[in-house]
């Protein structure tokens, strides 16, 4: 009971506890609310440091904690001054994804999209899945200028408006060059037809073509030009 028996006397123990012994301040069990510590014998709401509340117990932190939370096994800080705080766990190293600050002893997550980061928590050096870097920058779609290439994106080169799988494979020229097979070009050149910034190559054995591809010119070694037909 929460009475304690002094001479012929009924003392009512200390208010949190629920059963006392010797004096009406040391703690059998506590009321609703409150953990028990044993190694004091007192009923308390706040455990302190270097113990975790768990199911009405005051329990001591365990492994490397010095300071726990929920479990004795759950870290708020760490007694090693070498370790970590990572999710809860003292850690030598931050695992990929996480970035240390020193001044807190603590390894913090990434900030999303980024996968891993460098130096701040937003600059990137990889991204989660479904995105691709970009400099230091996760985005969703390269964007006009750069190619997709192995997760990231990287400038178009030389000549090259647009690229594609690689960033010399252009798909549009700078300037007022001509695209011709993936390549820019001043001009076409034999076999082929300037249609808008594009050159396309003769067809139907043509050797030369005028108006369209298939309009021939000159016919190809072994066939003779009839009409614009070889």
């Amino acid at each position: 009971s929460n009475y304690l028996k002094s001479g012929d006397k009924c003392i009512k123990c200390n208010q949190a506890c629920s059963s006392c012994q010797g004096t009406v301040d040391y703690c059998l069990s506590c009321k609703a609310g409150y953990n028990f510590k044993e190694s004091e014998h007192v009923c308390v709401t706040d455990c302190g440091d270097g113990y975790a509340a768990v199911n009405g117990k005051c329990l001591l932190c365990e492994g490397d904690c010095s300071k726990c939370q929920y479990t004795t096994t759950s870290c708020l800080e760490c007694k090693d001054p070498n370790l970590n705080l990572q999710e809860n766990y003292c850690v030598a190293s931050c695992s990929d994804g996480y970035l240390l600050n020193k001044t807190l002893r603590k390894c913090v997550r990434c900030t999303s999209p980024c996968a891993t980061c460098e130096n701040t928590l937003s600059t990137c050096s990889s991204c989660v899945e479904g995105f691709l870097l970009n400099g230091t920058n996760c985005v969703d779609q390269c964007g006009f200028g750069f190619a997709r290439i192995e997760g990231a994106c990287e400038e178009c080169t030389g000549n090259c408006l647009t690229c594609e799988n690689a960033t010399s494979t252009c798909t549009s020229c700078k300037d007022n060059l001509l695209l011709k097979r993936n390549e820019c070009v001043e001009e076409c050149g034999y076999g082929f037809l300037q249609v808008g910034r594009e050159c396309q190559e003769c067809t139907n054995n043509c050797s030369e073509c005028s108006g369209t591809t298939s309009t021939c010119t000159s016919c190809l070694v072994g066939f003779f030009l009839k009409g614009t037909d070889c």
